[in-house]
């Protein structure tokens, strides 16, 4: 089952995230500092009109979590809908739980968003596979990022 996170889901929320930040999901695996993921919960249980986040559940237990954010596309005209980060706890990968949440997204999303975006590291295959799978296209684009006051 697919719901929102509450306030009950923060260790679980911050154990996955932790494991997500170390798969290979990521480009460059990275410490991350622990401040950040209570930050971004606090940020998700605030009902923040910029952050999302959802679980799923089996049996009652937390395997999995997606976060997203929102922003408008000129160019597509309308709402994007990020997904910031999906991750499924590798002991229960292959049971359809990132199709459902991809499935869940575009339900709720159908008629206020134009576009679902996310991002992906080439070497994610089995991950891109699905992307591909339903419906995602590759873009062209190089991703740039400048980090603001950092020397």
């Amino acid at each position: 089952m697919i719901r929102k996170m509450n306030d009950k889901d923060k260790s679980k929320y911050i154990e996955l995230s932790l494991d997500f930040y170390q798969s290979e999901a990521v480009i460059e695996h990275v410490e991350m500092p622990i401040s950040n993921l209570e930050q971004t919960f606090d940020l998700i249980i605030s009902d923040s009109p910029y952050l999302e986040g959802y679980v799923y559940t089996y049996y009652n237990k937390v395997v999995a979590y997606c976060l997203l954010s929102f922003t408008y596309s000129n160019e597509l005209g309308g709402l994007m809908v990020l997904l910031e980060e999906l991750y499924v706890d590798p002991k229960y990968q292959g049971l359809g739980i990132g199709k459902k949440f991809l499935n869940y997204i575009e339900k709720v999303y159908k008629d206020s968003a134009i576009a679902i975006r996310l991002e992906i590291d080439d070497e994610n295959g089995r991950a891109k596979k699905l992307y591909l799978k339903q419906g995602f296209e590759e873009r062209e684009y190089s991703q740039m990022v400048k980090i603001i006051d950092e020397e």
